[in-house]
Order: C-alpha cells, then structure tokens, then sequence
C-alpha cells in the first residue's frame, strides 16, 4: 500500500570530480609501539591550499617492519625504531602500489 505525501526528503548524493593534487601532508600520526601500528591520514591540497580529501593508512605487519628497520634500501643511514616523514611517504607509496595491483586489500 502506498500514500500521497508532501514531504521533503534530503537525498544524498556522491560526486567524484577528479582535481589535481598540489601537495600532500600528514594531518595525523599515531604510533602505538605496543601494537605495531603507525596510523596516518594524508591531506590532499589544490594550489591554493584547500584541503581536497584525505585517505587514512593503517601501517602494520610487514609495513610495520619495514618501516622500523634499520637501514633499509630507502633511507640507507636510518636507525632501527626511528622514522622520519619521507620514510612514512616511501611506505604509503608502496602501499598505493600494491593496493592498485590487487595485492592489498585496502584499511
């Protein structure tokens, strides 16, 4: 059975507009040691420094270890438990990478 109605329904809609990425810069990063986890979210910002979407990682396990190893391929004088930024960026690169070869099953 239905009815006549008059009322007003907010639909939500989803829009995908592709726009360039200027920069990107961590807006969050939370290290739990005890866990072996390193969460980060990445901000997305146009030339004029609107933020333009994000996207979150969960680093862990192999990631995790690669990470916090000492002197890896990608940062060759980097100590063990220690990271900087760039190294962060290196491991959400290879992240990417695998996550659009089917490799990941993204967090």
């Amino acid at each position: 059975m239905s009815r006549p109605s008059l009322k007003v329904y907010n639909k939500q809609t989803v829009t995908h507009i592709p726009t360039r990425v200027h920069h990107e810069t961590f807006t969050i990063i939370y290290e739990n040691k005890d866990t072996q986890t390193v969460d980060v979210t990445v901000g997305f910002f146009d030339e004029n420094e609107v933020n333009v979407g994000g996207k979150r990682y969960v680093i862990t396990g192999n990631y995790y270890a690669l990470l916090m190893a000492a002197n890896p391929p990608y940062s060759p004088n980097k100590q063990k438990n220690e990271y900087r930024e760039a190294d962060l960026f290196y491991i959400i690169d290879l992240m990417d990478s695998e996550e659009e070869q089917g490799q990941i099953i993204p967090q």
